[in-house]
């Protein structure tokens, strides 16, 4: 992916900038005289909107600030460097004297995440940013960063036994995968087999099975984020930040095999056995349902304080003047009852499929609730949100858990599976399986109405309107 983003003509090795605005600046207009970007007031309103959301400054004063914008007519990286260096903000107090502007279109494939994690294992390579710092030429920086890692004919022989790693970072994809990629050169180094596990903010991939945690000789735990200890229980196990080991994998790796045994929370540990002995079928529910119940009050609430204090009785029964300000709080107790489907169906994909499953489930729980894509006058309600979830929670767990290449693997908690999901999930419901169930939820609620009269009606008609069933 490099080779095709970036040339010597985009490599400027002697920066001008003094701070972090100029840098961007300078680079823009690198991009912009190679005819990568049309915009380039657009494209650095995008890249300071990817910095709101989190400084780009690395360790070892490197920076990688990225952006997805309409501005890009041609993805591209474009590479600086500062010789005095600048003050970026990164996290460890260095300058930042490295910069790698990754410039991906808006819409297009995800090339800034296929940049970073190629990136990675160069920018964990001993030496490298010292050489690349030092490079006379654009050809020879360009040579560098293209030149092979070192071939695993030259590492010592894997057979000093297994290692599992854990890799999370809850605000981006970079740190997790740099993480990861120190963890597996360091153990190749010193002549251990490891396999690491990516719990960053687009889910976790390669988890170690039982059979792997049962024979490893030490478990590294390098996340910013909560990851599930208590499977470790009784190995030795260290615990670090994620950037521990961008720093010193092989010393992290060290100190993991003469590390005490971990020792599992008793409360935690209670707490899963109790919920191992229910079916993930209930859980998986009991996800949906209790993230949706805030909305279901919310709306409740709303509703009732609008009727009961601006409502005025009628011959219907109580009804809110026109114009009036309690007609607003009623609006909003609706959109909180119009959110609650979605939330329902979303949430049990989310159980299932951790957040791969997020965006479709709320899509496909939309969809189940609002009758007029499969051409039914009501929704098919509850229901629809359950069977939604389920069905696409499933398919995006099974999309996730295919084999895929390390450069795509990024991609696919956050662009491959949340598309497909949703593709999948709404073909179902428009062409196959909404209108069946919306039609089930219309007899339910003829029934309802049969039953009685009064307070019975005004609740079938709120059934149909709000989609309570």
């Amino acid at each position: 992916m490099i080779t095709d983003l970036i040339n010597e003509k985009l490599i400027c090795l002697d920066l001008k900038a003094t701070s972090k605005d100029e840098v961007f600046t300078e680079m823009a207009e690198l991009l912009a005289a190679r005819g990568r970007i049309s915009d380039k007031p657009q494209f650095l309103a995008d890249i300071y909107a990817r910095e709101e959301i989190g400084n780009t400054g690395f360790e070892d004063g490197v920076a990688l600030p990225h952006a997805k914008s309409k501005a890009v007519k041609e993805p591209a990286v474009a590479i600086g460097v500062s010789k005095t260096g600048i003050d970026y903000g990164a996290e460890d107090g260095q300058l930042s004297k490295l910069f790698f502007m990754i410039a991906s279109p808006d819409g297009g494939s995800e090339h800034h995440i296929e940049v970073l994690a190629e990136l990675s294992s160069k920018l964990i390579e001993e030496g490298f940013i010292e050489n690349f710092l030092n490079a006379q030429s654009a050809q020879q920086a360009l040579e560098l960063l293209l030149a092979k890692s070192e071939s695993s004919n030259d590492l010592p022989e894997a057979n000093k036994g297994f290692l599992i790693g854990v890799t999370g970072c809850p605000t981006g994809v970079a740190h997790t995968y740099l993480a990861a990629e120190a963890l597996e050169k360091g153990a190749a180094e010193l002549g251990y087999q490891i396999k690491v596990e990516t719990n960053g903010s687009i889910g976790v991939k390669n988890a170690p099975t039982a059979e792997e945690i049962a024979r490893a000789d030490a478990i590294v735990v390098a996340s910013d984020k909560q990851v599930d200890m208590n499977r470790f229980a009784g190995k030795k196990l260290i615990e670090a930040g994620v950037k521990a080991p961008i720093s010193d994998a092989k010393g992290l790796i060290e100190k993991s095999l003469n590390a005490p045994a971990f020792v599992a929370d008793a409360t935690a540990a209670k707490s899963v056995d109790n919920s191992s002995k229910r079916s993930d079928l209930y859980r998986y529910l009991m996800n949906g349902v209790s993230h949706m119940i805030p909305f279901v009050v919310t709306g409740g609430l709303l509703i009732a304080l609008a009727l009961a204090i601006g409502g005025q009785p009628t011959e219907a029964g109580m009804a809110i003047p026109d114009g009036s300000m309690w007609n607003k709080v009623l609006d909003v107790g609706v959109v909180a009852f119009t959110l609650m489907i979605p939330i329902l169906a979303g949430y049990i994909a989310y159980a299932i499929a951790d957040r791969p499953g997020l965006a479709p489930g709320l899509i496909g729980g939309w969809i189940a609730n609002n009758g007029s894509f499969y051409g039914a006058e009501a929704g098919t309600g509850f229901i629809g949100a359950i069977v939604a979830g389920l069905l696409v929670g499933y398919f995006v767990k099974w999309v996730t858990t295919r084999n895929y290449h390390k450069f795509i693997q990024p991609l696919v908690p956050i662009m491959i599976a949340p598309i497909t999901g949703s593709l999948f999930i709404s073909a179902l419901f428009i062409f196959v399986i909404g209108a069946p169930i919306a039609s089930l939820m219309d007899s339910l609620n003829a029934m309802l109405i049969s039953m009685s009269t009064g307070s019975v009606i005004l609740a079938g008609y709120r059934t149909r309107r709000y989609g309570w069933l």
